[in-house]
């Protein structure tokens, strides 16, 4: 009966039966075996199925999610000021993110979001990186994770045309000048925005306009075509206060005010 016995179990291993081995939980699992990273941009592919939550991912909840199931924590200490790029959106979950200054019991929340945060760094601050599954449906998944440095803010570059147009009839002018904007990103919104002052025989006309340009690194030239509510414009010397601004992950302006003489 014992032989029969063993050669049952030899059979039933022979037939790939033995039992399953699961996937170990990440050595970032917690605060304690947090990944240090060392220096931007940084990367990393995890399988979070088997990690765990526990009593300080509660303490670093101070943004409010539902759940704090499969965390997975990091660390890094910048060597200057900056602003720095969080990205999961290549996970195949619902991940979110927690940035933290301070240690347990003492947590100071920085930024958080879900699929990617932005946060300001100070120089020699340890910022404490904690990711995890915040839907409640399953546990974890394959965690893609990015961390670099945020573009700096467009310049820009702005310049007014001595000299402007009007059209008699109407009594609308035209303002000109060039734009150079760099370092913005696409999807960035920028604008150009004109103010018009004239003096016409004793009044004070005014008015405003605006275009879009583009954030690409070269000059381009520009035309607004300013109306005024209170009167028209007319030939003579007027005031131009022109702005511009670009925005990406931050943003860049430039002002140039200076008078001009309007012409047909």
């Amino acid at each position: 009966m014992k032989r029969l016995a063993f050669l049952v179990v030899v059979a039933l291993c022979s037939l790939g039966l033995a039992a399953p081995v699961l996937a170990a939980a990440p050595t970032n699992n917690t605060y304690a075996t947090r990944q240090v990273i060392t220096a931007l941009p940084f990367s990393d592919t995890l399988d979070t199925s088997e990690a765990t939550t526990d009593a300080l991912d509660a303490e670093a909840n101070q943004c409010g999610a539902p759940f704090t199931d499969a965390s997975v924590w990091y660390e890094f200490v910048p060597d200057a000021d900056a602003q720095i790029v969080i990205d999961t959106q290549g996970s195949d979950y619902a991940t979110g993110i927690f940035v933290l200054t301070g240690s347990p019991g003492s947590f100071t929340l920085q930024a958080c979001g879900a699929g990617g945060v932005i946060v300001g760094a100070s120089a020699g601050v340890t910022l404490t990186i904690l990711v995890l599954d915040y839907d409640g449906v399953g546990n974890g998944g394959n965690l893609e994770l990015t961390a670099s440095l945020a573009p700096p803010p467009p310049v820009i570059d702005l310049t007014v045309d001595p000299s402007g147009s009007f059209n008699s009839r109407t009594g609308l002018a035209t303002v000109r000048g060039t734009v150079t904007c760099t370092t913005g990103v696409e999807g960035g919104k920028s604008f150009l925005s004109v103010q018009l002052t004239q003096t016409v025989g004793r009044f004070k006309v005014s008015g405003e306009g605006g275009t879009d340009f583009a954030c690409d690194g070269t000059a381009h030239a520009w035309a607004v075509e300013v109306g005024a509510a209170n009167g028209k414009f007319a030939g003579g010397r007027a005031t131009v206060r022109a702005f511009a601004f670009a925005c990406g992950f931050d943003c860049g302006e430039d002002s140039v005010e200076r008078t001009i003489t309007l012409k047909k």
